[in-house]
């Protein structure tokens, strides 16, 4: 059956977000320390708008992986046949 497969990616998406969450928290939190500590200089500011950016991508795709987990299973929920035709079909 596919429905277990289903809900270990949404769950493995689910902490994949979870760890997104609190990297990109501690990312901000050090970046923006490091820009306090070292008197936020051009270079440092530009390193800031990196980190950050580069922190919200990696949260944008956790988000897009748990999202697609979520479509799959409700595919397969409402059309069982199309999503594991190998396990419908006789």
């Amino acid at each position: 059956m596919v429905l277990p497969y289903v809900v270990a990616s949404y769950v493995v998406a689910s902490y994949v977000l979870l760890v997104a969450v609190l990297v990109d928290a501690v990312l901000v939190d050090a970046v923006l320390v490091d820009a306090v500590l070292v008197d936020a200089v051009l270079v440092d500011a530009v390193l800031v708008v990196a980190v950050l950016v580069v922190a919200q991508y990696v949260l944008v795709v956790a988000v897009l992986m748990v999202a697609l987990c979520m479509l799959v299973a409700a595919l397969y929920v409402v059309t069982p046949d199309v999503v594991a035709p190998h396990v419908v079909a006789p």
